[in-house]
């Protein structure tokens, strides 16, 4: 006979001798399976979408239930009130919610806690403060996670011991929402004094979080020396062999305290802390810690930046690419070409000519082969800047050596800005083409820029356009080729008359003063009356104090006032 079998004969003998705990067993079983059904029943109605009739019938648990000591009729009593008390928190009935939540405490808190019942009833705290944080009162949640650590502070029960570490992480986060920030502070300190030494894993997690979240507060208070203080206690735990998120919480922890070294001005130790971070972590594979490396190289060739050591930027710039992509140490290599620039501009500009030019040539021999655009458009500015103080220097070969070779590197490069760079530069090499007597080919690149540049709407590039044309004017005018120079005139007329630009109007302006006085050498007074009508008519609204003295002189002319007679 099977051992089921068994079973039944001995529970029907034991029926027999003691009728009357047999009847009460037996009416417990059936209000068992009955409500069993009942909960089974509510169920389904839910799974079909009838929600308020599932928990109708969760309600019809406790009515007929509610005083049973039987402990299979209280299980199935406590998973209809939590049941019903999830379905009222998605139905956003908050108010019914929180008071399932004093139910559930009110029928279990009697049990112990290393019991199913009583924790349910921890839980229960816990998603009761879910909810009054959904409700944004703070101040409630933070009151039931002060109750809740008071009742369960002192168990050892392993799951409890985690709830009440994750209780004071939720209670000093609420703590921070209301502005509390010392009381923050403070929770955040007691549980990682009370955690601080727990092995388990997931409390070892929590205390990174409270670790990391005490930095950020103090962070946001822009409290350096304390959160110097606290990276250095976290080091302290973690200076030897730790888990993966416990060495990116030290790396973390190195970043912050060296942007607090920085608040403080103490830039060599800012400095030391970020190699200290390459140091420590640079061995690493995993992907979070290399970026990291790659950030503190970052942060640490722009302090080398900002003291001149340019060769020190250069090497981070150089070691970020193992740790990150290519493109990562762009930035950084910009900003070591920009403050090559300034150093080469503050040089020339005390009179040490020859180290500002050095200094150019060094930014060409580290980047000029770089493809980066930020970095191409940075080499452009560096021999532009390069053939400008060639040229101040009066030595004209060589800035136009420097202008060819800026032209040679990006004629062909579409960028806006270093199109920009390259008329500018164009223009500049008229100039020295000029200091060397070689007019016809300063005429030469004046037609260059317009042939390249003439019909591009960019509003810079159409400045340089109109510089072209306008000292192509006054180059025919000192060549006296006056027919060519009112040509040149004529064609900025043409194109450039009703242009916005402040600078393009007012060489618009000079052109035409320029055309008058030509032509009033010529005797030819009609024409010049004509264009200075066309200056006052233009330019006499113009809010310009430049043109307003214009209109004034124009009008103060004899041809002027003749033809006003």
């Amino acid at each position: 006979m099977p051992i089921p079998d068994w079973k039944k004969i001995g529970d029907l003998a034991r029926s027999l001798l003691n009728p009357k705990t047999a009847s009460a067993r037996a009416d417990a079983g059936v209000d068992l399976q009955v409500a069993q059904n009942l909960f089974s029943q509510a169920v389904k109605l839910g799974q079909a979408g009838k929600i308020d009739d599932e928990i109708s019938i969760y309600d019809d648990l406790v009515q007929r239930f509610g005083q049973s000591s039987e402990h299979g009729l209280i299980g199935v009593l406590a998973r209809g009130l939590c049941n019903k008390e999830a379905l009222l928190g998605s139905l956003g009935r908050f108010d019914e919610q929180l008071a399932v939540f004093e139910e559930i405490e009110r029928r279990f808190a009697r049990f112990p806690v290393s019991s199913p019942f009583g924790e349910i009833v921890a839980k229960n705290f816990l998603r009761k403060c879910q909810t009054l944080r959904q409700l944004g009162r703070f101040q409630q949640e933070v009151a039931v996670l002060s109750e809740f650590d008071q009742r369960y502070g002192r168990e050892s029960f392993p799951v409890v011991r985690h709830m009440v570490a994750a209780c004071l992480m939720d209670k000093a986060i609420a703590l921070g929402r209301l502005s509390q920030f010392e009381d923050e502070l403070a929770v955040y300190g007691e549980l990682i004094e009370r955690y601080g030494q727990d092995p388990a894993l997931e409390m070892r997690k929590l205390l990174c979080n409270a670790l990391n979240n005490k930095s950020l507060r103090l962070e946001a208070l822009a409290r350096p020396e304390a959160q110097i203080a606290h990276c250095d206690e976290i080091e302290r735990r973690y200076r030897s062999e730790a888990s993966a998120l416990e060495k990116e919480l030290l790396a973390y922890s190195l970043l912050r305290k060296a942007q607090s070294l920085q608040a403080l001005l103490q830039m060599d130790a800012a400095i030391a802390v970020l190699g200290e971070i390459a140091r420590r972590f640079g061995a690493s594979e995993e992907a979070v810690l290399r970026e990291l490396v790659a950030h503190a190289l970052h942060q640490q060739g722009l302090l080398f930046v900002k003291a001149e050591k340019f060769d020190e930027a250069t090497t981070a710039s150089e070691d970020i690419a193992r740790y990150a992509s290519p493109q990562a140490a762009i930035g950084l290599r910009v900003k070591i070409a920009s403050g090559l620039i300034g150093k080469g501009s503050k040089l020339a500009a005390v009179g040490q000519t020859a180290d500002g030019l050095a200094v150019y040539d060094e930014i060409v021999r580290r980047f000029g082969d770089d493809p980066a655009p930020a970095v191409r458009e940075k080499i452009a500015r560096t021999l532009f800047n390069r053939g400008l103080l060639f040229s101040q220097l009066d030595r004209a070969a060589e800035a136009i050596a420097s202008n060819d070779d800026l032209d040679r590197r990006f004629v062909d490069d579409p960028s806006p800005a270093l199109r920009e760079i390259v008329a500018m530069d164009l223009l500049n090499r008229t100039a020295n083409l000029l200091k060397l007597g070689q007019a016809e080919q300063a005429l030469s690149v004046f037609a260059e820029i317009d042939q390249r540049y003439g019909q591009d709407e960019d509003p810079k590039l159409r400045v340089h356009v109109a510089a072209s044309v306008f000292k192509k004017g006054q180059l025919c005018g000192y060549l006296n080729r006056n027919d060519q120079a009112m040509q040149a005139y004529a064609d900025l007329e043409q194109r450039f008359a009703h242009d916005n630009v402040e600078q393009i109007r007012n060489m618009v302006a000079d052109s035409s003063v320029t055309r008058a006085k030509i032509l009033a050498g010529q005797g030819l007074t009609t024409e010049v009356q004509a264009i200075y009508r066309t200056i006052i008519q233009r330019y006499a609204q113009d809010p310009a104090p430049a043109m307003r003295q214009l209109v004034a002189w124009v009008k103060a002319q004899p041809q002027t006032a003749s033809n006003d007679n």
